[in-house]
């Protein structure tokens, strides 16, 4: 086939799969949680204040709340405004298309820096993904606040891959996509530890090649035992290794960020309580349940495809 052919079949094939993700964000209304969420949104719209306590339950009102995902309840309520209840899932449309832009994204980046291939043109790899993708996480794709905390972990990875590849200022944008984060979704927490844990690879990477450089200039600078005077060989500069400053900023800017939100500080330390409930959480062991009803036939099948689309990178 020619290079036109293929990149219009390539382009064809993207469009197909935007178009799924589009088809797997509208579901009926079958989230109980959306009415409340649509009502604080409504009462933070009309009041201009996130609410401290409980206004809405006759048995619990005026406990302390901390209501994490009010920026999202916003959003929904707006989303309510232009078309109805009806019209939320719009937004989980949207997220899907940023989900995958982002997993594309990453892929060229990784097709262009490690196997140095700079098309951007969809390969079968990347589309076979996009579709397992989708189709994997279709059942949690319905328009919950986890929508936030999914498209901004992609979004994080990015950041993270790309700074890896060439350090620069931008990975500072992570500092206020945290806060945007922090007030969207409680799986912030995520957002952190993607960071921190990126900060401290790239030290252990910068120690280990600069003592790397160290041991090899020792070797160059050996003394010879040969008698016989040889040419000196012309001077061999490593590269020095590049210092994470960028990336560090930006893990202390992420840890400090979810502070700017209306229960301040005391949401930096908050992720910490909403990883202790996981074990407590039910939804935890209907994930494990949906994730082990893959069996040994699946898991080659999908491998087989990945083997024969993987000369097509």
């Amino acid at each position: 086939m020619s290079p036109k052919t293929i990149k219009i079949l390539a382009n064809t094939a993207w469009v197909i799969c935007l178009l799924v993700a589009v088809v797997l964000g509208f579901k009926n209304l079958r989230e109980p949680d959306i009415w409340w969420q649509l009502r604080t949104g409504e009462w933070i719209i009309q009041h201009h204040a996130v609410p401290f306590k409980d206004i809405f339950s006759f048995t619990y009102e005026g406990t302390p709340w901390i209501n994490v995902k009010w920026g999202f309840e916003v959003l929904l309520q707006c989303m309510a405004y232009i078309g109805g209840p009806e019209f939320t899932p719009v937004l989980q449309c949207i997220a899907d298309i940023l989900i995958l832009v982002f997993v594309l994204k990453i892929y060229n980046s990784f097709r262009r820096n490690i196997l140095g291939n700079a098309t951007k043109l969809p390969s079968p790899t990347i589309l076979f993904s996009s579709f397992l993708l989708m189709a994997i996480c279709a059942f949690r794709f319905i328009g919950r606040p986890e929508m936030a905390s999914h498209v901004l972990a992609v979004v994080f990875l990015f950041f993270i891959l790309s700074d890896h590849n060439k350090s620069s200022r931008k990975i500072l944008w992570l500092i206020p996509l945290q806060i945007l984060w922090a007030n969207l979704h409680e799986a912030y927490g995520i957002g952190t530890v993607m960071v921190v844990a990126a900060m401290v690879a790239a030290w252990i990477e910068y120690f280990i090649h600069g003592l790397d450089i160290m041991t090899k200039r020792k070797v160059e600078n050996k003394p010879s035992k040969n008698k016989k005077k040889e040419p000196e060989p012309e001077p061999v500069v490593a590269p020095r290794p590049i210092m994470p400053k960028w990336l560090s900023i930006t893990a202390i800017g992420v840890i400090l960020a979810p502070a700017v939100h209306p229960y301040g500080f005391t949401m930096i330390t908050h992720p910490l309580e909403i990883f202790s409930q996981v074990e407590s959480n039910k939804f935890t062991y209907r994930l494990f349940d949906k994730c082990v009803q893959f069996n040994e036939s699946h898991i080659l099948h999908i491998i087989d495809i990945y083997i024969v689309s993987y000369g097509q990178l």
